[in-house]
């Protein structure tokens, strides 16, 4: 039980990152701000995209946090 949770916290962060990759990757060569919503909380039961994805973004590339704003209250349940 303890090796099949283990496998969705390594996968489901990788994930997390991937996103935040391919986001920047997207944004890059836009100015100013970009706003974003409907951000999953959990992906398999493990805290995904809606807490800390300006972050996420800024570190795995060159967009600043700051240009990444997250709507309130926009955050969805879960992607499975």
């Amino acid at each position: 039980m303890l090796r099949h949770n283990l496998g969705f916290w390594l996968r489901v962060p990788e994930q997390a990152r991937e996103v935040c990759i391919e986001f920047a990757r997207g944004i890059a060569g836009t100015e100013g701000p970009v706003e974003v919503g409907d951000l999953p909380q959990r992906k398999d039961g493990v805290v995904f995209l809606a807490n800390g994805f300006p972050q996420c973004v800024e570190m795995n590339s060159n967009v600043p946090a700051s240009r990444i704003i997250v709507k309130v209250g926009a955050a969805t349940g879960s992607v499975n």
